[in-house]
């Protein structure tokens, strides 16, 4: 998606030349380069240790609902 959007503003800031346009072309392909990087780098950990997860998943885990009213303590019916 971001790469979609950078053609595109590409095109309006080459057609209009705003610098509005232009200063968000930069940001755009800065974003895009970020991504690629990331997700590069994301895919290459995978291929190297196909069992690792995202250090991120177990927090979620635990958080899931399952866990929490599992652990909960009791509440007692008020009536």
């Amino acid at each position: 998606m971001i790469g979609i959007s950078t053609l595109i503003m590409g095109y309006s800031a080459i057609r209009w030349q705003y610098s509005s346009w232009i200063i968000s072309v930069i940001f755009c392909v800065f974003s895009f380069i970020a991504f690629l990087s990331d997700f590069i780098s994301l895919i290459s950990m995978h291929r190297k240790q196909p069992d690792c997860r995202h250090h991120d998943a177990k927090r979620i885990r635990d958080l899931s609902p399952s866990s929490i009213h599992s652990e909960s303590i009791p509440v007692e019916d008020p009536y």
